[in-house]
């Protein structure tokens, strides 16, 4: 047998299914190698459990471990390292837990924190440094400018409390709130700093940051709220973006 059909049955086998594995082994061989694949297996889901430790905590061992293993035959890993096992885990819950929303959406936000905690480094304004760039400027520099935001931010729809089920498990408490929100949210991922953040965004500022994200000048982001009135908040929206390190640069 050449090496690479030997490649492509030990692959098989990794991969095998629960009825398929349940067959008995019937020599050493096989034996020996399902020895191999359960401790393959295991190291892998191990992987997944750090990975997402809340929704490991939320829907318990048995649970988690049979989500993981469908996963894991089902998108085996394709990187050179365990950190990428996790990727479409969320989708992969999202199929298995359609009556449980909640589950995907905590995993999406476990699995983008962990992206922002590792994107390249940056080096955010300060507000005292976005004062002195902006001092000079008249209204057609405002209207023109635009904001470089950090690559760690991300945006995403939610229709669950899954930020509070996060904090909730975070601090070892049971949760007791409404699992659905009353109407559909976003939240914002980042990191700030080494450490990475999320909180949920009203819906004027998530539009706002999403035009701001897709390069859109000052002027547009103002006249996108609909109204005058709303510009003093969408400065003070930028000052918090600026606090919070989001903005690295300006145009």
């Amino acid at each position: 047998m050449i090496l690479l059909a030997i490649q492509r049955q030990f692959h098989a086998g990794l991969l095998e299914t629960a009825a398929e594995t349940a067959k008995p082994a019937t020599s050493p061989f096989e034996r020996g190698f399902g020895i191999y694949r359960n401790a393959y297996r295991a190291r892998l889901v191990a992987c997944l459990r750090e990975s997402y430790e809340r929704v490991w905590s939320w829907i318990g061992d048995d649970a988690f471990d049979r989500a993981a293993i469908h996963h894991l035959i089902s998108h085996p890993p394709r990187s050179w390292t365990l950190d990428d096992a996790g990727v479409g885990f969320a989708d992969t819950l999202a199929e298995l837990f359609p009556d449980e929303p909640e589950v995907a959406e905590l995993a999406n936000l476990e699995w983008q924190m962990q992206l922002a905690f590792k994107s390249h480094d940056e080096q955010p304004i300060t507000p005292e440094r976005f004062t002195d760039l902006t001092n000079e400027f008249g209204e057609a520099e405002w209207e023109n400018m635009r904001l470089r935001i950090s690559a760690s931010a991300v945006l995403q729809p939610i229709a669950t409390n899954c930020a509070e089920i996060w904090q909730a498990i975070a601090r070892t408490e049971p949760w007791t709130g409404e699992i659905a929100l009353e109407k559909p949210a976003t939240i914002l991922i980042w990191r700030q700093d080494l450490q990475p953040q999320f909180r949920v965004m009203p819906p004027l500022e998530a539009d706002a940051l999403a035009l701001a994200l897709g390069n859109a000048t000052f002027a547009a982001i103002c006249a996108a709220s609909g109204s005058p009135d709303t510009v003093p908040e969408i400065g003070e929206m930028l000052g918090r973006w600026i606090v919070e390190g989001l903005v690295i640069g300006i145009s």
